[in-house]
């Protein structure tokens, strides 16, 4: 018989921490999206008419770096041998906007800086879905598995945002299980306990993580995944390096 989501929660035990109370004392309540700037407002931005704290060119690399290290930073490799994943571009897709998606809480702080940056991240992945697709051998109706992209995105970042404000670490973890693991029914407790810590510690970290090397240099890092991983701030570092000088973003 296929376990139930709340079974396999149910397991989690004694590994993860209520999310809604860490939610809570990081302020991501506080940092929900508010209404997007208007065009004649953004417009403003882009041409210098509206001060920002960094100008419109400086956020334009930002955001393209911040998009170069979500989709490279993370090692595939282990991330399928670690979750049991399969070596597609969907499981390299769902890696990625799991990430962008812990950018975006950072940047909700950010006021129009991280509404620009938002914007720029998702157009420069758009532009490069094409590429990725090529290189997982993908040559046909890339048309439609761009629009399928463009959905499973939105429903992503909505699942988790509601998941991690949710009264219950159940309620993060059923929307990792449904969207990420696509609700496959052999994923294991260990599987979601590994994900949902992931995100746990690793929005914490992105809180830590300077406006300056975030938004003036577009740098950020990920704490390594794993339960009680320690993180190296040198491999850090060339995680960053290696993302940010990938033949097909260096010269972006």
């Amino acid at each position: 018989m296929i376990k139930t989501i709340a079974t396999r929660t149910a397991l989690l035990g004694s590994n993860l921490q209520n999310i809604s109370r860490f939610a809570t004392a990081v302020g991501i309540e506080k940092t929900l999206p508010t209404k997007k700037p208007d065009f004649l407002i953004r417009l403003g931005y882009k041409l210098g008419l509206i001060n920002l704290r960094y100008n419109p060119a400086n956020l334009d690399m930002s955001g393209k770096k911040m998009l170069a290290i979500c989709a490279e930073y993370p090692d595939v490799g282990e991330w399928s041998e670690t979750l049991n994943l399969p070596d597609t571009f969907h499981t390299w897709y769902n890696i990625t906007l799991l990430h962008i998606w812990l950018l975006f809480i950072r940047l909700r702080s950010e006021g129009s800086e991280g509404h620009l940056l938002r914007e720029i991240v998702v157009k420069v992945l758009w532009d490069d879905l094409n590429s990725r697709m090529r290189a997982f051998k993908i040559m046909r109706k890339r048309h439609v598995q761009i629009l399928h992209s463009k959905v499973l995105m939105s429903g992503s970042m909505l699942a988790y945002d509601e998941g991690i404000l949710r009264n219950s670490d159940s309620a993060l973890a059923a929307a990792i299980w449904r969207n990420f693991f696509y609700a496959k029914d052999d994923v294991t407790a260990q599987e979601l306990a590994i994900v949902v810590d992931y995100v746990r510690k690793n929005i914490q970290h992105l809180m830590d993580q300077t406006q300056e090397d975030l938004i003036g240099r577009g740098e950020l890092s990920f704490l390594p995944l794993g339960i009680n991983a320690p993180f190296d701030p040198n491999m850090a570092r060339q995680r960053i390096k290696y993302s940010t000088t990938w033949p097909d973003w260096s010269h972006q």
